[in-house]
Formats: structure tokens, sequence, C-alpha cells
């Protein structure tokens, strides 16, 4: 790999101090850290039930555990039928589909926006959707709690 120069090192240093300006005046807004956190923390728990009967599908597919478990649209519908759960595919797709265009972009994409680079699209997004995301991650939890 090319080294840098002495200027492009300068460059390079000036973006990241500027992103890092961008990302403090962020974090530093308490209802913007919030609300990206708690939504956050409510798809984290979708993720994490939806993974334990992903594990169980794999392990039976295969035999053995898997080492490291991805969250794939493409496994999701097999994965919860597997385990009879009838959720709405609609719903499936709004949580963990690959739908990346603004306004529907699902809770999967929209997560990755906030953890990876706090995206002000996504920021916008996020408060314009908030109720109608928690409605939806709501929705699909409802589904483990009454087999209670």
């Amino acid at each position: 790999m090319k080294k840098l120069s002495e200027e492009e090192k300068k460059l390079l240093h000036a973006k990241a101090s500027l992103e890092l300006n961008r990302l403090e005046k962020i974090y530093s807004d308490r209802d913007v850290k919030a609300r990206a956190d708690a939504f956050k923390d409510k798809f984290q728990i979708c993720e994490a039930v939806y993974k334990t009967l992903l594990a169980e599908h794999q392990y039976r597919k295969t035999g053995k555990l898997p080492q490291r478990m991805k969250l794939d649209m493409r496994q999701v519908p097999h994965v919860l039928t597997f385990a009879g759960y009838g959720i709405e595919k609609d719903l499936q797709e709004k949580l963990f589909g690959g739908e990346k265009k603004k306004g529907t972009r699902s809770a999967k994409m929209l997560r990755d926006m906030l953890t990876h680079s706090m995206d002000e699209r996504a920021i916008q997004e996020l408060n314009e959707r908030n109720e109608e995301l928690h409605n939806d991650m709501d929705n699909f939890l409802k589904a483990f709690k009454q087999n209670q």
C-alpha cells in the first residue's frame, strides 16, 4: 500500500476531526441518544429472540451449532415456520428485510445506520417513524409472549 504524504495525512486528520465533532454533537443531544438507544435496544431483543430459533434450526439442519449466526432475511420465514410462528411476511420484512429506501427502511437497516455511522438521515427517519418502528417490534415480540 502506498504511504500517505504529509499533506494527505493532514487532510485525513482533518476529516477524522470533523467526524469526531459531528458525532460528539449528535451524542450530546440527550433526546436523540435516548431515542436511538431505545430503538437499538428493542431491536437487539428482537434479534436475540430470533437467533434462539435460528440456532435450533441450524442445529437440526447441520447437526452442529453455528459459531456465528447472521440475520439473513432469506432464512427468516423458514426459521419462523420451522419454529411454528405465524408471523406475517410483511412484518418480517419490516424488521429484518433489506429495504434501504428512506421512509421504508427496515428496522435492521436503520439500526445498522445508527450503529455504524450515526447517519443524519437515519436519525431523521427514526424521529419520523419511531412509534411505527416500536409498534412493529412490539408486534413481533408479542408472538413470543403469547406462547409462555
